[in-house]
């Protein structure tokens, strides 16, 4: 099946007025190697319901019950001006050693960092001001995505907080921009993929790269829903899930995605 562009830009559009009520908490502590919850290997499904932007520069903040925890946290000393990000326009910084990256974004549509640490050592963290977990941590040398700015919790949160020793490279870029993709997936540590189909499922193949890693997955649709699961061992499972969607996967293993 070829994407249609058409179907491209309808989903683009839709995501702008989605996504107050996701549950990132349970997903995030449990897709980062560093250990598990007791939702950690369990699947669960999330169906918002929310009101369109109601300007077009920043969207409004949903109520939600399911706000990702706010945990007060010293960022770096080092701060680094990443210019505006756009629909169309994504930005790219590069730096050495740990920083806050102060963020613009005009638009409303959430942001995927695709970070190139191949030059760094040690272990790499990345987060956001108070947030209660990291988007992702993984040893270096590394590469990748991370997706953020979802939810109504996450808006306010123009930063991204890098943890790390080495030389670095990161490029933030509207969800909307991201290349379309068809068909079988494949990949190790954490990504961003739009799959740009119709599906209604995906078969999902889990290999940790060691005993405290596990996965994490956060798909999000064209028609307003989404569903978050996750495992701490390897799996081989299906999932529904209409697509043409997004699908968030953070993890330190291997990992293939089928859509059927």
């Amino acid at each position: 099946m070829n994407a249609d562009p058409n179907r491209l830009l309808t989903v683009r559009r839709t995501w702008r007025a989605l996504l107050a009520g996701i549950t990132l908490a349970a997903l995030t502590s449990c897709a980062l190697g560093g250990g598990s919850d007791e939702a950690s290997s369990k699947d669960s499904t999330s169906m918002p319901s929310v009101s369109p932007p109601k300007t077009a520069g920043k969207p409004q903040p949903t109520p939600s019950s399911a706000a990702t925890p706010r945990v007060k946290t010293e960022p770096p000393r080092k701060k680094i001006s990443v210019d505006t990000v756009t629909e169309n326009k994504a930005q790219t910084v590069s730096g050495s050693g740990s920083a806050l990256l102060q963020l613009n974004r005009q638009g409303d549509f959430a942001i995927v960092m695709q970070l190139d640490c191949s030059k760094c050592k040690g272990t790499m963290n990345v987060t956001q001001p108070d947030r209660g977990s990291p988007l992702g941590e993984a040893k270096t040398p590394m590469k990748g995505a991370f997706l953020f700015g979802v939810t109504e919790s996450e808006w306010d949160r123009e930063a991204v907080v890098l943890t790390v020793n080495g030389t670095w490279k990161a490029t933030f870029r509207s969800w909307n921009s991201l290349e379309p993709k068809t068909g079988r997936q494949s990949g190790r540590g954490s990504d961003v993929i739009y799959l740009a189909d119709s599906y209604s499922e995906v078969i999902v193949d889990y290999k940790p790269k060691n005993k405290s890693d596990s996965f994490g997955a956060r798909i999000f649709n064209s028609k307003g829903s989404s569903r978050v699961f996750g495992n701490d061992e390897a799996f081989v499972e299906s999932f529904e899930s209409k697509f043409p969607g997004v699908i968030a996967i953070t993890t330190n293993g291997k990992w293939t995605v089928e859509p059927r």
